[in-house]
């Protein structure tokens, strides 16, 4: 074979897949609808020419002439660049006289696909449609969301749809697409991916972006990510003909989450574009750095609420939305977390798919993404989305040939190319990328080459298969071209590789400026040369400008591994260059990936590292990268060796501090004892520098461990460290916090309302420390039945805040003041005005506003006072704020008492709870909150029986959502809870006997076990109500005197109160009171003002329930007939518009039977 006459070898320029099987080229037969050559893992998406071509010949312009006659018409049209290519693409074919043995390996596509191609075609047709069918839908029930508002007296619903029902009765329009794309490393699964990028620019639909995990970055929090969301932050700034854009996501994103965009300005730096202007500095998150324990438990639902309104913000620009993450092998536990976030957040009405792709030979039972996988698959359903994946399998030896039969330039087979393509098969086990390069090779090294005398290619198989015994794999192979290049392109190559599967001119330029003088005696290259050079061999693409990518991560593979064992060292060089020389901005963008170059190459275990791991670990801590922020936190501690308590205390603390935090945030509470236990030993250190970690013992002691009495007695300890004692002895405690909440009231209540905006905030860092302990005392205290003793913390709180200046706790002590003050002395007056205050520092000082203070000022105190349409949007605020700061504990109980409970007692429709129900279910169950699970189905199950007019037994809590025979849990407030919800079942449904039974055992219990509750007061007036009852029918003394009971407490609180809210409930109670003693005139003045309240308050429950009450009293007492049936079908017609069907049922059967007597 003649070596001279060997031709570069090209492939004939294919464009992707047609619409149309009828259109595909004959002679590769219907399983070939995709007309491109095999994929490899880089973006071929666009067709690409290759260099002029020289040669002439038939072959190649009946090779070219077939090709075009399969080419739809509609597939050219409308994009730009698809138009640039086609001219291009014929361009080429009008040379194709000159080409006949010139072959293209540049540009290669798909093949063997069809079904890959359409599987993913098939999960995008879904999302559009449901774009289209969500756009009705929302059109439709506009009027619907309008009066729903005007009901609720809020404008902001946000857990259910439009039309007020749940986000999985939408499941069908509003679906969410995940297709996972699993593969050898070069089988085609980006090309596959991308091939849906260029279909959506051709429709002009949509919107794909693409996010890359890098092997080299594997650790990096958020990488892949975060890069895709920097990508569609920069298109939406970018896009002049919609300057909308920006401040719709901007509004979106301020509106959802205020303050907390600053965390996601943190992770997508991107985001600064469109939140702020360009030469104003985005607000550093001040708190960040300074998390308490709690926040940091916090903040995994902190960021995913972040996450899932910057989605929602961003998908609303484009439907749909396409996120592509390529090398999901590689991804870092926050990035699959985030994934997770997006995927599976139900109350996006914006259609979106994520498509991952990954090297299914590095997935086993022991990593991440197995596991990540595994659990998607099981939350699909229930939250809303499909899962589909798709397994990429190696070509066939008949895949191969196809390739091989238009590398020649015929499209006729031959027994010497199919038992080519079988040696090629053999040698690269069908991955597309490895037999793409097999067969550059093999024309590099003359084994196949174009004989010109013949017009033929010819090659001799015996000798390529001795040639290539030793072709281990794609990296050696790609290696072996690379050694071939000059030195300094080869140092150039492996620095490059240390940057990432994409990097900017910029950043290697810093690299190459340093160390490119190493890899040469003379002048070096320079860059822009250089880079061109790399492009043209096909290592690097360009993608702007400034900005490079590998064409392949194998490519990057090979040039990494190139350096053999100077590997560590170029990882250190880099590392060290880029951390001194990085703009200040650029490097805390990157300083990530930088520390991790570092770590990487700092084999000898340099000290001086460690400074940098912490300040890694702080940013990781900052963005709830516990996992990442933990690595970081131990590699400094590593790097600091024997010497580190000695030489580098302060920097030792705290690296040991935020490793026992981050150990304990993961749940590794053992790897956080053993830090905590090496600082605790340390007898120089003080208690004020130990109190951090003594601060998170107590909290793993109360809250991961349960000991709530070891957790009082570790933190009272403490206290004494700090010269703090909080009793003088155990027998005295009861005694000394009565009298201290006493004394506390008083000196509160003196104090003018705007007292605490003068107040300075405390700069008594040991005042701090005892704040926070007795804070955390006081929660154990309370959970361990030590009420007396929590009692005491709260009123020392209090005091702290008065005699050295407010901190985050006095908002919080003084709403939890407000409660204590109205279960012992049942002043209202005073509980507001404390609660007025606490308002009143929350809206000035952002680290007291929190879902648990907003949750106690509502609910055990203003609801009592305020009339209930003032208190919904600010229990709605409340919510929201806490979703917002990942408080999923105080998101639930607000989300519980704004969507569930006030509506019910309010005599809110039955059927608009009912529909927001599952909604609220599934909130609490992704939350993993299991009281308010449990409790939200002791009311759902109410509200049902009440609302079933099928239910065989409506009294009993028995049913699919809730069994009280089957409920194991016997704890005070879910006991509370099924008392509560048995006395509105027997009271609505008429079972008066015994409901006024369960009011006589059971007494006041309710309030005893949850104090100050609003609940508390229906609760008591539906008890005394029953009473009264059975007191009319039975004239049991029993009876009356427990109702005389009830309503003296009661009348003594609505007084107090004076709430348009509650003023009937003494109304009614008072006409009872008279009918019992005959004072028949009085009590029907009373009945027909409490039934005027009631209806003009709009309580729909108790409307219908006072007429029936009085028709009941006319019937018995006065024997008016006629009038009661009046009332009665009044009552009916309430009941009819509260929606208790059951009980609608059970009076028109009484009244029928009335009105034959």
């Amino acid at each position: 074979m003649n070596i001279d006459n060997i031709q570069s070898i090209n492939i004939a320029q294919i464009l992707t897949l047609t619409d149309d099987e009828n259109d595909l080229p004959s002679q590769f037969g219907d399983d070939d609808a995709l007309l491109s050559i095999a994929a490899t893992d880089t973006d071929f998406s666009y067709v690409k020419t290759g260099p002029p071509s020289t040669g002439t010949g038939p072959a190649s312009e009946s090779a070219t002439s077939s090709i075009t006659s399969g080419l739809k018409t509609s597939e050219l049209r409308q994009k730009k660049s698809v138009d640039s290519t086609l001219r291009k693409y014929h361009k080429m074919e009008d040379s194709s006289h000159q080409s006949a043995k010139t072959l293209n390996f540049e540009t290669t596509g798909l093949i063997g696909r069809k079904e890959e191609i359409a599987a993913l075609r098939s999960s995008f047709h879904r999302i559009t449609t449901a774009t289209a069918a969500t756009t009705t839908t929302s059109q439709q029930q506009k009027p619907n969301q309008q009066q729903q508002t005007q009901d609720e007296g809020n404008n902001n619903n946000g857990t259910t749809t439009e039309d007020g029902s749940s986000p999985a009765s939408k499941a069908a329009i509003r679906r969410k697409e995940l297709v996972l794309l699993g593969g050898q490393s070069g089988v085609g699964k980006s090309s596959i991916a991308k091939d849906l990028k260029l279909f959506m620019e051709r429709e002009q639909v949509g919107y794909f972006v693409e996010g890359k995990f890098d092997m080299n970055t594997r650790d990096e929090p958020y990488s892949g990510v975060c890069d895709a969301f920097g990508i569609i932050c920069r298109h939406i700034c970018s896009r002049s003909h919609r300057p909308l854009s920006v401040t719709n996501v901007r509004h979106s994103l301020e509106q959802e989450l205020g303050e907390e965009s600053s965390l996601l300005c943190h992770l997508v730096p991107e985001l600064k574009l469109i939140m702020y202007d360009q030469q104003q500095a985005s607000p550093m998150d001040a708190a960040a750095a300074d998390l308490d324990v709690e926040e940091l438990e916090n903040g995994l639902d902190r960021l995913r609420y972040a996450f899932r309104i910057l989605t929602r913000a961003l998908s609303a620009e484009f439907a749909p939305l396409v996120l592509f993450l390529d090398d999901l092998q590689w991804a870092d536990v926050s990035s699959l977390q985030v994934l997770d976030f997006v995927i599976s957040d139900t109350q996006n009405p914006n259609p979106i798919m994520i498509i991952g792709c990954y090297r299914s030979d590095e997935v086993d039972e022991n990593s991440l993404l197995y596991n990540k996988i595994q659990s998607l698959r099981d939350k699909s359903s229930r939250f809303a989305f499909v899962m589909t994946e798709i397994t990429i399998a190696p070509f066939a030896a008949s895949d191969v040939e196809k390739i091989i039969t238009m590398a020649i330039g015929s499209l006729t087979s031959s027994d010497a190319m199919l038992k080519l393509s079988q040696v090629c098969v053999k040698r690269t086990l069908g991955n597309p990328f490895f037999v793409l390069e097999f067969l550059k090779m093999l024309q590099n090294e003359g084994l196949i080459a174009y004989n010109e005398s013949s017009k033929q290619w010819a090659w001799d198989l015996e000798r390529i298969e001795d040639a290539t015994m030793s072709t281990a794999n794609v990296v050696v192979l790609l290696q072996e071209r690379m050694r071939k290049l000059s030195g300094q392109v080869q140092a150039f190559l492996q620095y490059a590789a240390h940057l990432g599967s994409s990097f900017s001119e910029e950043t290697i330029k810093i690299i190459w400026q340093t160390y490119g003088r190493r890899v040469t005696e003379g002048e070096i290259e320079a860059l822009p040369k250089l880079l061109q050079l790399v492009v043209d061999g096909n290592y690097l693409e360009k993608l702007d400008a400034t900005h490079y990518r590998w064409v392949h991560d194998k490519v990057q593979e090979a040039a990494l591994y190139l350096a053999g064992t100077l590997r560590e060292a170029h990882h250190l060089d880099i590392g060290t260059s880029l951390y001194y020389c990085l703009e200040a901005k650029q490097l805390e963008e990157d300083l990530f990936n930088v520390v991790d170059l570092i770590n990487k190459g700092n084999i000898k275990k340099r000290p001086e590292f460690a400074s940098v791991n912490l300040r890694a670990a702080e940013k990781a801590r900052g963005i709830s990268a516990f996992s990442a922020a933990a690595k970081y936190a131990a590699h400094g501690i590593e790097l600091l060796k024997d010497t580190r308590w000695s030489q580098n205390r302060p920097l030792t603390l705290r690296l040991y501090t935020i490793g026992a935090e981050m150990e304990r945030a993961l749940g590794n509470v053992a790897a956080a004892e053993q830090y905590s236990t090496e600082v605790l030993s340390r007898l120089e250190l003080d208690t004020m520098e130990t109190l951090p970690l003594k601060l998170a013992r107590a909290s793993t002691l109360s809250t991961v461990e349960l000991k709530f009495d070891e957790a009082v007695a570790y933190c009272l300890d403490v206290l004494r460290e700090l010269g703090c004692r909080l009793f003088v002895s155990r027998k005295l405690l009861k005694t000394q916090a009565i009298l201290t909440l006493f004394r506390t009231i008083r000196r509160v209540k003196k104090l003018p309302m705007d007292y605490f905006d003068k107040v300075k905030k405390m700069e008594d860092e040991k005042q701090k420390g005892i704040a926070t302990l007795v804070s955390r005392m006081l929660i154990s205290a309370y959970l361990s039945g030590d009420i007396m003793l929590s009692v005491l913390g709260t009123c020392k709180l209090v005091e702290i805040s008065l005699d050295h200046g407010i901190n985050e706790f006095s908002a919080k002590s003084l709403t939890t003041l407000g409660t204590a003050t109205i279960v012992v002395q049942q002043d209202f007056k005073a509980a507001t005005k404390f609660n007025e205050m606490a308002l009143g520092l929350v809206r000035k000082h952002r680290r007291m506003r929190n879902g648990e203070t907003m949750f106690n000022i509502y609910t055990y105190g203003h609801i009592w006072v305020k009339p209930v349409n003032r208190c919904l949007p600010a229990v709605w605020d409340a919510y929201q704020f806490s979703t917002r700061s990942g408080d999923s504990e105080f998101a639930s109980w607000n989300l519980l008492v704004h969507q569930i409970l006030i509506p019910f007692y309010f005599g809110k429709p039955l059927p608009q709870i009912l529909a927001k129900c599952p909604a609220v279910m599934h909130q609490f169950e992704e939350a993993a909150q299991s009281q308010q699970i449990l409790i939200h189905k002791i009311m759902w199950q109410t509200i049902f029986n009440l609302h079933d007019s099928t239910c065989q037994e409506p009294t009993k809590l028995e049913g699919e959502i809730f069994s009280e025979t089957k409920n194991t849990e016997k704890d005070n407030l879910h006991v509370a809870t099924v008392l509560l919800g048995q006395g509105e079942l027997l009271l609505f449904h008429g079972d008066y006997s015994t409901a006024a039974d369960n009011a006589i055992e059971h007494g006041d219990v309710y309030q005893k076990m949850v104090p100050a509750n609003f609940a508390v007061i229906f609760e008591a007036f539906h008890r005394a109500l029953a009473l009264y009852a059975m007191a009319l029918r039975t004239s049991k003394k029993k009876y009356k005197k427990e109702a005389k009971r009830v309503r003296r407490m009661l009348t003594k609180w609505v007084v107090a109160i004076e709430n348009p809210d509650f003023n009937y409930f003494k109304t009614v109670l008072d006409a009872e009171q008279f009918a019992v003693e005959k004072k028949y005139e009085e009590a029907d003045r009373q009945y027909d003002e409490a039934i005027k309240l009631a209806t003009s308050r709009g309580h729909l429950n108790h409307a219908g329930l006072f007429r029936e009450r009085y028709a009941e009293y006319i019937l018995r007492e006065r024997s008016n007939r006629r009038k009661s049936n009046e009332q009665l079908k009044e009552a009916i017609d309430f009941y009819k518009q509260w929606g208790a069907d059951g009980k609608v049922k059970d009076l028109e059967s009484k009244l029928a039977v009335l009105s034959l007597q």
